[in-house]
């Protein structure tokens, strides 16, 4: 197996993040019904990508929190503007965003702040 090299040709340790099974292959999560949130990981990992559906009558904004529960006035993370009754993605591209804490995933009629709405939304998540 060839070692790993940084650019000025020192070997690296790659950094190993598993999920609860102890496995290196990410996890799905999609949604049953029609949520308003919900509550990914309780422990650290790493969010891939999150792909969904906006069912509401009109636009809305998708937050991504580091956080271990659902909760109304909190700061997101990250914030997605999701247009009415559209499909909407967000990629953490190849390495994935590190989350330290949890993941949180919910929909909110506010930016800045939660203010979690009604389960108009469908969400497919891949994590580790």
């Amino acid at each position: 197996m060839e070692k790993r090299r940084d650019i000025q040709g020192k070997q690296v340790q790659p950094v190993v993040i598993t999920n609860e099974s102890g496995s290196y292959r990410p996890s799905f999560y999609s949604s049953a019904a029609l949520e308003s949130n919900t509550v990914i990981k309780t422990t650290s990992g790493v969010l891939y990508n999150i792909n969904g559906y906006n069912d509401l009558g009109s636009a809305q904004f998708i937050h991504i929190s580091d956080r271990t529960a659902s909760a109304d006035n909190f700061a997101p993370d990250i914030v997605l503007t999701v247009a009415a009754n559209s499909n909407f993605t967000f990629d953490g591209g190849l390495r994935g965003i590190p989350f330290d804490t949890g993941l949180v995933v919910a929909n909110s009629s506010t930016v800045a702040t939660g203010s979690i709405g009604a389960a108009d939304c469908w969400f497919s998540i891949t994590y580790l």
